[in-house]
């Protein structure tokens, strides 16, 4: 059976606030169940209600911490102590929790099964090497590629403070440096060696992508780091931060490198650009891509039991459209 582009006709992703998403199967059909991203903001509330009264809800650690409450992800939460947030009601109403911890005991509420599965495990693997590698292998023109638009969410994942420390380190040891979504922002670091694009498709942003020798993802916070699935769909290895929450899963030998700041980064880089690395034939022999990770949350969902769960092959969320970059 061959995995289809999925969508609920009952309801549009793009009609259902951002911390909800239907889970549906190979077809596109209701499985009974629905996704938990975030908390529900009041404007939200109704639309949750009104999901939860016919689905089973499955939390996905989508969102910075959550869970957890966190100041920056959680304005309304200022004060709160983070664990406070398990006793939201939609926290509460989940049986189970796709997750992306190293350590889940201090993220979780204890109870509910929990699975570890992420967003960015959903890559289409082949649409990312056909847009890359559509008209033949690119060259490779950059020696590395970080990418973060200039809004307070993106820099806050991207860790833009700490990215354009390291990237000026970089470009001071000689590495060719391309910036995604940078072109015009204030307080651009300015070297030879650093080229700034503006916000590119998601197309245009995996052949970028491509082009590059190493995807830098200096990232922190972020729970679900597609950019680090998407390289290596492109068969580019990655230099990740090594307190990432999440996607640290995806670095082996085989991948990529960890650093910890702007004191080793350089250090790290060369260690990885003189490395043997097979960054794609780890990715699919792992179990990543849409269809592997779509028969995991399936076997997961079997597992919670009810009818509605008893012939699932795939499940998958409605959120599965590639972005700009």
């Amino acid at each position: 059976m061959t995995l289809q582009a999925a969508t609920w006709t009952a309801g549009p992703a793009d009609q259902v606030p951002w911390p909800l998403r239907w889970i549906v199967d190979e077809n596109g059909r209701d499985t009974g169940f629905a996704m938990l991203r975030r908390g529900i903001e009041q404007s939200q509330r109704q639309a949750y209600e009104a999901m939860a009264a016919g689905h089973r809800m499955i939390g996905f650690t989508h969102y910075g911490p959550f869970p957890l409450y966190h100041p920056a992800y959680d304005g309304q939460a200022l004060g709160r102590e983070p664990r406070a947030g398990w006793s939201r009601q939609e926290v509460m109403a989940c049986e189970a929790w796709a997750h992306c911890f190293r350590d889940p005991d201090s993220y979780l509420p204890q109870g509910p099964p929990r699975l570890l599965l992420s967003g960015s495990d959903f890559v289409n693997d082949r649409a990312a090497w056909q847009a890359a590698h559509g008209d033949g292998p690119p060259a490779k023109r950059w020696d590395l590629v970080y990418s973060c638009l200039p809004t307070w969410l993106s820099e806050l994942q991207k860790n833009w403070d700490l990215a354009r420390a390291c990237v000026l380190r970089l470009a001071d040891a000689g590495a060719r440096i391309v910036m995604v979504g940078r072109a015009g922002a204030p307080g651009l670091p300015r070297h030879r060696n650093i080229d700034c694009l503006p916000q590119l498709s998601w197309t245009d942003f995996v052949r970028v992508t491509a082009s590059t020798k190493i995807a830098f993802v200096p990232n922190c916070l972020d729970a679900s780091p597609r950019v680090i699935t998407e390289a290596l769909a492109v068969d580019v290895p990655v230099l990740v931060n090594r307190r990432i929450i999440g996607g640290w899963k995806y670095l082996a030998k085989e991948t990529g490198r960890f650093f910890t700041d702007e004191g080793d980064v350089v250090e790290e880089f060369f260690r990885l650009l003189d490395s043997e690395v097979f960054p794609r034939d780890w990715l699919i022999v792992n179990g990543y891509g849409q269809q592997a990770s779509a028969e995991r949350l399936a076997t997961a969902l079997r597992a919670l039991g009810g009818g509605a769960a008893a012939d699932l092959g795939y499940a998958l969320p409605t959120d599965l459209r590639p972005a700009s970059g």
